[in-house]
């Protein structure tokens, strides 16, 4: 991805969905207050992340975002509006030490005001980011 050195990869069957992938974590880096501090391998996947719970849990585990609301008969141009969470909910997941507010104001899905803990999310960001 231009300007912000992030990775997205997908297994074979939704490859044809990472050109609207890449369009869409461009347009949320873009817009973050803080894009420096967001993952740089993102998974593309079939259907996404919406609680943490369903994400395994460690670095081992890159954030990933899901196709299914957009999936069709061909790829759409960007993924939908759900990419924000998904991404927020498994960077959770992958990142100890996030908070899944402070992740969602980073990803769009909230409007970015600072938080008394967005400083120790932005401090474990950099630590998973390596």
């Amino acid at each position: 991805m231009t300007g912000h050195d992030v990775t997205v990869c997908a297994p074979a069957p939704d490859k044809g969905y990472l050109p609207a992938a890449v369009t869409t974590i461009s347009q949320i880096y873009d817009q973050s207050a803080h894009p420096e501090a967001l993952p740089r391998l993102i998974h593309l996947t079939t259907t996404g992340t919406m609680s943490g719970g369903m994400h395994p849990m460690g670095l081992e585990h890159p954030p990933d975002l899901g196709a299914a609301p957009g999936r069709g008969l061909t790829p759409p141009t960007a993924l939908g509006s759900a990419v924000g969470d998904s991404l927020s909910y498994s960077t959770q997941a992958w990142c100890a030490g996030t908070d899944v507010l402070d992740l969602q104001k980073l990803f769009g899905v909230e409007q970015y005001v600072q938080t008394p803990t967005m400083g120790k999310t932005l401090a474990a960001l950099q630590k998973c980011r390596g």
